[in-house]
């Protein structure tokens, strides 16, 4: 839970690499599931190999649920960082999210099937997600909102 009460008494007390390097260590696992860059290998393996069920699975509930926590990280966590990790934190997510929309909608503009543009276009689906959550506090009613509209249009996908 990120709600513990000592958090901001505990996070004041470490050294600011000890801080960045645990928020990305913790990060890490939420940008693999939400196949941002450089995490989005699995995805086009696992979309073609696997039966619909999963792929809806893993394209829509694994990653809005995984967005969900991120957006209660950044909404949590990120206030009791110092300004410099604050900047350090925004500055690498969204250049994450902007090369996970760029490879994704590279990639997907050269494949032949199916599967692959699915896998594709659900990476740069994943660096749009990310986008909005870095863009500000403000924007998170925007990104539930499209994260809803993206759940039922990629399960209907499927």
């Amino acid at each position: 839970s990120l709600s513990h009460p000592d958090l901001p008494y505990s996070l004041q007390n470490m050294p600011s690499y000890m801080v960045l390097i645990t928020c990305l260590l913790c990060m890490s696992s939420s940008l693999w599931v939400l196949a941002v860059a450089p995490y989005h290998f699995w995805v086009p393996d696992v979309y073609h190999g696997t039966s619909a069920v999963v792929v809806a699975y893993w394209s829509t509930i694994a990653k809005l649920a995984t967005l969900a926590v991120l957006l209660r990280f950044f909404q949590q966590l990120l206030p009791q960082l110092d300004e410099m990790l604050q900047k350090y934190m925004q500055y690498g997510i969204a250049l994450l999210a902007l090369l996970t929309m760029i490879m994704g909608n590279a990639a997907a503009m050269f494949q032949n099937h199916l599967q692959g543009l699915m896998a594709y276009g659900s990476i740069a689906q994943g660096g749009l997600l990310m986008t909005g959550i870095v863009a500000s506090t403000s924007s998170q009613l925007g990104v539930l909102y499209y994260s809803a509209v993206y759940g039922v249009i990629g399960l209907a996908a499927w």
